[in-house]
């Protein structure tokens, strides 16, 4: 069970970053593989959550000492496709100028606190940014995009999310 939640807010990584074109190709490519342009992992969801991130205009390192290093961001590095990877490079990078990162134990609240939780996650997170799940801060497991914004199943206004793994679109964050 995930108990913690934190979040990537990637809206002004660069100064051209386009949340829309990130939250469009989250959309666009939830339930399926660009390998045209990029490569299939085995556990997809920080792979898709970069490519989403790169579409929306981050450049990504021009160089790759080693896999694990998290001063560079690129395919096949650990921070371009590894979930605890990730965070450390956003959290450490001149790349991302905007790191939001509100861990909380949530296994613990009741239905109330969840959703006023989920509803303070609703207001700091746009459509674009990167959304990311774990047991704690230093073990982040999964990675979601935010495309849209919308009404959970109990009418809470809640982000629409997009992720790679079980690839699934539209996925409520109230309802996660």
């Amino acid at each position: 069970m995930l108990v913690s939640l934190h979040t990537v807010g990637a809206a002004t990584i660069d100064k051209n970053y386009s949340k829309s074109s990130a939250a469009y190709y989250a959309k666009m490519w939830a339930k399926g593989y660009n390998t045209a342009g990029y490569y299939k992992s085995n556990l997809d969801c920080t792979n898709f959550a970069s490519q989403c991130i790169e579409q929306g205009g981050k450049r990504r390192s021009s160089k790759l000492p080693s896999y694990e290093d998290v001063r560079y961001w690129r395919p096949h590095s650990a921070t371009w496709e590894n979930a605890t990877y990730f965070k450390k490079a956003a959290t450490n990078s001149k790349g991302f100028k905007r790191v939001v990162c509100a861990g909380k134990e949530i296994s613990s609240l009741n239905d109330k606190q969840k959703n006023a939780y989920a509803s303070l996650i609703y207001k700091m997170i746009e459509p674009g940014d990167v959304v990311q799940y774990g047991y704690s801060s230093n073990e982040i497991k999964r990675s979601q995009v935010s495309y849209d914004k919308g009404k959970s199943s109990k009418g809470f206004d809640t982000l629409l999310m997009a992720q790679h793994t079980s690839n699934m679109l539209g996925i409520m964050l109230h309802d996660y």
